[in-house]
């Protein structure tokens, strides 16, 4: 009887102390999401048989690439010319004029990208200007170095 009359009047056990708003009580795991049940998946449908589909054919830019090539170097004179361009008319007056035999190639939206492909490799350099020489498959340059090349 003792034992617990000294248990009451002994100083109390220390304590935690409570917690302070700044911490937060240790997180609760959320409860587990149950799992719909899973549906029953439509009937499969039969498919018809897979018909082999022909390629497609494309035109592979080597091939105009290497005939513009070729058109180049086994004309005495090439030029490249644009819609509308006075120095190219002029550049054709002035072959004819000498006599001299000459192929030409119109640039279009369409071939552009394939014509500075090739010209830039045969001119070593990008040349944008019109007309675009080329004699026996070597870049001459424009209007006024055929002009000077031929006087």
């Amino acid at each position: 009887m003792v034992n617990w009359l000294v248990n009451l009047f002994s100083p109390k056990r220390a304590r935690p102390k409570s917690r302070s708003r700044r911490q937060t009580s240790p997180k609760r795991k959320s409860p587990k999401r149950r799992k719909s049940p899973k549906r029953r998946k439509s009937p499969k449908r039969r498919k018809s048989p897979k018909r082999r589909k022909s390629p497609k054919r494309r035109k592979s830019p080597k091939k105009s690439d290497n005939s513009l090539k070729k058109k180049i170097k086994s004309s005495d004179w090439f030029i490249v010319t644009m819609k509308g361009c006075d120095y190219c008319g002029k550049s054709k007056e002035l072959l004819k004029s000498r006599g001299q035999k000459y192929r030409s190639k119109t640039l279009t939206d369409k071939n552009k990208e394939k014509i500075w492909a090739v010209t830039d490799k045969i001119a070593k350099k990008k040349y944008r200007y019109f007309p675009m020489i080329f004699q026996d498959g070597k870049f001459i340059g424009g209007y006024g170095e055929l002009k000077n090349k031929l006087s």
